[in-house]
């Protein structure tokens, strides 16, 4: 995968699905549970969203599995100098540019800190999905309310993991 390609993936879910999606109907949710706005349809809008959760997260932890080798700069030093040098040496310069890459930006750390996050976002969906399961959302009472707090949280953890991870070299 190409960090082009990975960017644009890791964009679909951060920004596409995540944060104008997701984020944004459990803002609306917990603005319905305070009592703030009326929509009825809410329950059904979050109902959509955790119905798509497992196909989301599994296309999370692929970026987060492809993020080492789509970001790092050996692919990019190869392509730039393959053509002119040796392949020794170029394959030399490659693994040298990845390895002051992952010393100076410590990628490793970062995909570790998403995947703990996203760990943490799925534990509060699972919370979240089992404490309001065959209730209204307007009547899933403060308990609800408490776990749409720490589900939004949770997201907004993820977002700004995956943002940490920038979109390549």
């Amino acid at each position: 995968m190409t960090i082009h390609t990975w960017g644009r993936s890791k964009s679909d879910f951060n920004h596409a699905w995540l944060k104008n999606r997701f984020i944004v109907s459990l803002s609306k949710a917990r603005k319905v549970l305070e009592g703030a706005v009326k929509d009825d349809e809410i329950g059904d809008d979050l109902e959509a969203l955790f119905a798509e959760w497992p196909l989301r997260k599994a296309e999370a932890q692929k970026l987060l599995d492809d993020h080492l080798q789509a970001a790092s700069p050996r692919e990019q030093v190869t392509k730039i100098l393959g053509t002119n040098l040796d392949s020794e040496l170029t394959d030399w310069l490659a693994e040298l540019a990845h390895r002051r890459w992952a010393e100076a930006v410590k990628p490793d750390v970062r995909v570790t800190k998403a995947k703990e996050a996203l760990a943490s976002l799925d534990a509060q969906v699972q919370l979240f999905v089992k404490s309001t399961a065959h209730v209204k959302l307007a009547n899933a009472g403060d308990k609800a309310f408490l776990y749409l707090i720490e589900l939004q949280s949770a997201a907004v953890s993820v977002g700004m993991a995956f943002s940490a991870l920038g979109n390549g070299a």
